[in-house]
């Protein structure tokens, strides 16, 4: 169903408030919901994209053990991010150059961000999730390997969060509820990542059955201006109206904003050459 790119916004940043809450007390998911709600903030409240100096103290980075749930928690505390920077191809935040990552985090990250961008664009991408061939990683295949999936067989609990998160919803991604499901009996912050992948597949509208909570509506609210000012639209008076006309894959990516330094840079550039 040809969902628009704001109902998809608004089912991710909705979704991982979904499933994180089925057990709001835990630490895990607590830290990193506050990170992503941080995040989000940054790019809302600021007059222009923040630098990457600005996110950098947002993330917890002197607590990374064990460090299997650490990288699945920046995966959750990115999301904003990663919507931020949806275009034609997938990609990865630039503030992700500044954490002193390892090899296989990136190409885990980077399988976290394919995953989001076609969704984003209305597919589930199977598993396997395919890397880039200009973002190839020395760990891709065994990372590839480790997300398997037996029919019949049960889940081994020893793979990461997003591992898990990400095979959940592989295997029954038209069925939000079980694959949320299926995600929690592993962990909350799993939970969460399936469901922000679950509403960016289904959009706004995530079909849970009862028992299940429903998006916040700040969290959707929130996930409504960042749209806006993705699409450049920040100031229009009409934006509910507008943004909601383009399905999720067609609307053209927005041309970036350079910064005010880089606008100057340009000028003395143009008055030198004169």
């Amino acid at each position: 169903m040809p969902y628009s790119l704001l109902s998809r916004f608004q089912g991710g940043l909705g979704g991982s408030g979904v499933g994180g809450k089925l057990h709001p007390q835990d630490p895990d998911w607590l830290r990193w919901d506050q990170v992503q709600a941080a995040v989000l903030s940054q790019l809302l409240e600021s007059p222009i994209f923040p630098s990457d100096a600005a996110f950098l103290p947002l993330f917890p980075l002197n607590d990374r053990l064990p460090a299997n749930r650490w990288l699945s928690g920046l995966a959750l505390g990115l999301l904003p991010l990663l919507l931020w920077e949806y275009e034609s191809q997938p990609r990865l935040p630039n503030v992700v150059t500044l954490l002193s990552l390892s090899d296989q985090d990136l190409a885990w990250l980077w399988i976290w961000a394919i995953a989001l961008h076609q969704g984003l664009g209305g597919q589930l991408p199977d598993s396997p999730h395919p890397l880039p061939t200009t973002h190839s990683y020395p760990f891709t295949q065994a990372i590839r390997n480790s997300i398997t999936i037996t029919p019949g067989q049960p889940l081994p609990r020893d793979q990461s969060p997003l591992s898990f998160a990400l095979t959940c919803a592989t295997l029954t991604p038209e069925d939000p509820n079980l694959s949320i499901h299926c995600a929690q009996s592993h962990s909350p912050l799993a939970a969460a990542l399936t469901a922000s992948l679950m509403g960016i597949y289904h959009g706004a509208h995530l079909p849970l059955g009862r028992g299940q909570i429903s998006p916040t509506l700040t969290r959707q609210d929130q996930a409504r201006q960042l749209f806006a000012r993705w699409a450049g639209q920040d100031k229009a008076t009409d934006a509910d109206i507008t943004l909601t006309l383009a399905p999720g894959g067609l609307l053209s990516p927005p041309r970036p904003r350079p910064l005010v330094s880089q606008v100057s840079m340009r000028k003395k550039g143009t008055g030198n050459r004169e």
